[in-house]
């Protein structure tokens, strides 16, 4: 992996646009909320006595008409309401979001923004007549992948454990062999642009400024690299330890692939790594 402009001092290409119907719902990352950095950090017993910053039902109600994809409910007055929280980078997510939430239920919002987005889109959590919070249902079901997005973080240790046990037991897209890929797979320089989970084994880390460079291999210009800004470099650090000191470690990262002389995700949020394996192995 060769470092970027930052570093190089050259332009660089990026490419952060998502395909198909993703493509009108992708959204960049913001950088974090500490504390929410903290819990998303915790093993998963940890994470779920966390749940308490998830918010409860709002006392906005609406009723459901219809999907529009497998991230967004239409609402009876024609709102298009985009599920805080989550991916879902399978279309058969619909049908499990239509079997929770058909035409007709009546819902309570917890909004994350004040304001539509850019595409016109209201973002909340959303939960069921039953209490239940919709993202966490379609996690528990192995139906979409907790995701960090701007000022959606408050549930994500929540979501996050939910997909932890969904991914242990083998559920819904977990079942695929695909779900999550490996740091060495040839395919991910071709998948610039689609948010992935990828894991592998850290084999070296690189300081720069402003960036920290994790490696997944000895070949910089075609290995999988992970870039952190500083703010998620000290924000690991807090709750890790030194990066340094992840090397030889199993990790799990979530992101954006880019492409930059080969396949690299840049966090915005140190909740988007885990660590997956018990013991370091250098």
């Amino acid at each position: 992996m060769l470092y970027p402009a930052e570093l190089r001092g050259r332009p660089r290409r990026r490419k952060d646009s998502l395909p198909a119907w993703k493509s009108e719902v992708g959204r960049h990352l913001a950088l974090p909320l500490f504390m929410a950095v903290v819990f998303a950090l915790l093993p998963p017993s940890a994470a779920a006595a966390a749940t308490a910053i998830c918010p409860s039902a709002g006392s906005e109600t609406a009723a459901v008409a219809g999907a529009v994809n497998p991230e967004t409910l239409r609402l009876g007055d024609g709102t298009r309401l985009r599920l805080a929280g989550i991916d879902a980078p399978a279309a058969s997510t619909a049908s499990l979001l239509a079997g929770l939430a058909p035409p007709g239920t009546v819902v309570r919002l917890a909004p994350t923004a004040d304001k539509p987005d850019r595409y016109g889109d209201r973002h909340a959590y959303v939960f069921l007549p039953d209490g239940r919070l919709l993202q966490d249902a379609l996690a528990q079901a192995g139906g979409v992948r907790a995701r960090w997005l701007p000022g959606e973080g408050a549930c994500f240790a929540t979501l996050l454990d939910s997909e932890r046990k969904a991914r242990q037991a083998g559920a819904g897209l977990w079942a695929s062999p695909d779900a999550i890929l490996a740091a060495g797979d040839p395919s991910l320089v071709r998948r610039s642009g689609l948010y992935e989970l990828v894991a592998g084994r850290l084999v070296s880390v690189g300081h720069g400024t402003p960036l920290t460079f994790l490696d997944f291999g000895r070949d910089h210009s075609r290995d999988f690299t992970v870039m952190l800004s500083a703010p998620v470099t000290r924000a690991l650090t807090a709750t890790l330890g030194s990066v340094d000191s992840l090397v030889g470690r199993q990790l799990l990262v979530r992101g954006v692939i880019q492409d930059n002389r080969g396949p690299a995700i840049r966090l915005n949020d140190a909740a988007e790594i885990e660590l997956i394996d018990d013991a370091p192995n250098r």
